[in-house]
C-alpha cells in the first residue's frame, strides 16, 4: 500500500471542454482509494494552468501549496500549486 500517490494527466486541444478529463480522473482517483487503499492523492500543477485546476476541484481536490516561482518552464520561471485529498474528501 502506497501512503501518498501523485497523478498526473494530459488531453490534447481536440478533446477540451467535453468532460472527459473529468470522467477520466475521477475514475482514477476513485479507483486508487478503493481498489489500491491510499491514503492521499496529489497533483503537482503548473500555476497558469486554470483548466487543470478547475478539474482538481471539480473532482473534489483542495488546493494546500502555492510556490512561488519555483519551476522553470518554457523559457520563465513559473508558480506550481498542490492540490491534495484524501478518501474521506470524496464527494
Amino acid at each position: 500500500m502506497k501512503d501518498t500517490v501523485e497523478i498526473g494527466y494530459t488531453f490534447s486541444s481536440e478533446a477540451s471542454g467535453k468532460g472527459y478529463a473529468t470522467e477520466a480522473v475521477s475514475v482514477l482517483v476513485n479507483n486508487l482509494f478503493s481498489e489500491f487503499k491510499v491514503h492521499r492523492i496529489q497533483a503537482n500543477l503548473d500555476a497558469r494552468n486554470e483548466a487543470s485546476q478547475k478539474l482538481c476541484e471539480r473532482i473534489g481536490m483542495r488546493k494546500e501549496a502555492h510556490f512561488i516561482q519555483d519551476y522553470w518552464s518554457k523559457g520563465e520561471w513559473t508558480d506550481s500549486l498542490v492540490y491534495g485529498m484524501l478518501s474521506s474528501d470524496l464527494k
